[in-house]
C-alpha cells in the first residue's frame, strides 16, 4: 500500500512538471511593462489626459506626475482572467500655490489584446480633499500602449 502511495504521489509530481507556463501566468499576455494611457472622463470635454505607467512583476504599481498638479503614482495590480487585469493607483493632487489638494484614487479594470501590447478598459476615479472627504468622482474609459523596445 505504501509503495501504491509513493508511486502516485511521484506520478503526480512528474506531472506537474509538465503544466505548460501559460496555464500559470499570462504567457504572451504578460502586463509588466511601460504602459500609456489615454483616457476619456465620461460627461466631459475630450482633455488631453494622458498617463504613463510601470506594471512591476511584484503586483506593483509606479509611475511619474501626468501634469504640474499631481504627484507619482503608486498602486497594486492583479490578474483578474485570461487578458483582464485590475489595478488601482493614488496620486497627490497639488495647488496652485504648492499646497497639498488631497489625492486622487482611480480603480480600473484593462482588457488586454492577444499580444498583450494595447490595451482598454474602465475607470472609476474619486478625488479625496485634505480631510479624506469625496469632492469630486465618476467614471472613463481608457486605452493603453505597451512600450516596446525595438
Amino acid at each position: 500500500m505504501k509503495r501504491l502511495v509513493f508511486t502516485l504521489a511521484a506520478l503526480i509530481l512528474l506531472a506537474a512538471t509538465f503544466v505548460p507556463v501559460y496555464a500559470q501566468s499570462f504567457g504572451s499576455q504578460d502586463v509588466v511593462g511601460t504602459w500609456t494611457f489615454f483616457v476619456k472622463i465620461d460627461g466631459a470635454p475630450p482633455c488631453q489626459c494622458i498617463q504613463v505607467a510601470r506594471f512591476r512583476a511584484d503586483g506593483t504599481i509606479d509611475g511619474p506626475g501626468n501634469d504640474h498638479f499631481s504627484g507619482s503614482v503608486l498602486g497594486e495590480w492583479k490578474k483578474t482572467g485570461f487578458n483582464t487585469v485590475a489595478f488601482a493607483f493614488v496620486q497627490n493632487n497639488i495647488n496652485a500655490d504648492g499646497s497639498a489638494g488631497g489625492v486622487y484614487v482611480i480603480r480600473s479594470t484593462m482588457n488586454l489584446n492577444p499580444t498583450a501590447d494595447l490595451a482598454s478598459g474602465t475607470s472609476t476615479f474619486q478625488v479625496l480633499d485634505n480631510s479624506g472627504a469625496v469632492t469630486f468622482s465618476g467614471t472613463a474609459s481608457f486605452t493603453g500602449t505597451k512600450l516596446k523596445v525595438p
